[in-house]
């Protein structure tokens, strides 16, 4: 009589049996897919590695701005959405040149808010030196040096990503260590004196027009653009050109509000300056330390006159 197979043994049958198959095609069933002769290996995009740790780092950092909590003062709360931003425009860069994005992790809780006083104060104020000194490694010299190999389509973009990070550190209570500036020079540097004359006479005029908060403010603001101005006139060298006769304001300012609005309008104008010669920079690691340096610096110059800080300081929807 036949003998009768049950169903587990006609599974347990096939499953023998395909596997044979595939031996003996020389297909291995434990090889991984990628080894198949058949599944070509995907290319590296351009500027993959870099991009791929710029967004590991901002997730990070958006991460511990959550959890910083309020007790560790007003940026961390402001810094949050900021990150999420850049993580976002990020993995959009990613995903248009075709590498598989990275699942974020899962987002942890803020401090729960227990303990005694001196405590929270304590976690909060560690929090936020945490977090400064988090912000601060994108523009200390090992991540400029790869920031230098990174090629002239993404260069923009991730030198916006640093400079905005080195503002937070910043307006965290850090420090940066930055080089004296030796580049950009020539043209690059022309242009961008020719750019900070221009928002220094505005300035002069935000200081005659403006209430004595805002005239003290101007103040100090042109003193830093007066000493930008000697730095840019070193590094044009020949490029130089004589300050302009006069200049023409964007409109009339005769109030201290219109005084503060021109402000912040000047200032935007000077990090889109500086940000619209990053391209050009690409590969040259003192021009690149140089333009991060003064986008973070005229960025947390711009919060001073009460704009937020930008995600990406100088750009415009990256």
């Amino acid at each position: 009589m036949p003998r009768a197979w049950s169903r587990r043994s006609v599974l347990v049958a096939l499953g023998v049996a395909s596997a044979t198959a595939l031996t003996g095609c020389g297909v291995r069933l434990e090889d991984h897919p990628g080894s198949l002769p058949f599944a070509p290996e995907r290319k590296p995009a351009p500027d993959e590695r870099t991009l791929l740790a710029a967004l590991a780092d901002t997730r990070s950092l958006e991460q511990a701005a959550a959890a910083a909590g309020a007790a560790a003062g007003p940026w961390p709360a402001r810094l949050a959405p900021a990150h999420h931003q850049q993580a976002a425009v990020l993995e959009q860069v990613l995903r248009q040149a075709g590498v598989p994005v990275p699942a974020a992790a899962p987002t942890t809780g803020g401090p729960s808010g227990t303990g005694s006083p001196t405590t929270s104060t304590t976690a909060a104020g560690q929090a936020r030196a945490g977090l400064a000194a988090q912000e601060l490694v994108a523009v200390q010299t090992p991540a400029l040096i790869t920031l230098a190999g990174v090629g002239a389509e993404h260069v923009a973009l991730l030198a916006a990503l640093a400079a905005h990070h080195g503002a937070a550190a910043t307006l965290l209570g850090g420090s940066a260590q930055w080089p004296e500036p030796s580049a950009p020079t020539g043209s690059p540097a022309a242009r961008l004196l020719a750019a900070t004359r221009s928002a220094a006479y505005g300035f002069e005029v935000a200081q005659a027009q403006g209430d004595h908060a805002t005239a003290a403010l101007a103040a100090v603001t042109l003193a830093r653009l007066r000493h930008r101005e000697t730095e840019l006139v070193t590094l044009a060298g020949d490029a130089a050109t004589p300050p302009a006769l006069g200049y023409q304001l964007p409109f009339p300012v005769t109030t201290p509000t219109s005084a503060r609005r021109l402000a912040r309008g000047l200032v935007a104008g000077l990090l889109s300056a500086k940000a619209a010669e990053l391209r050009g920079a690409a590969g040259n690691e003192q021009a690149l330390t140089g333009l991060v340096r003064w986008l973070a610096e005229t960025a947390v110059l711009g919060t001073r006159w009460g704009s937020p800080l930008p995600a990406f300081p100088g750009l415009s929807a990256p």
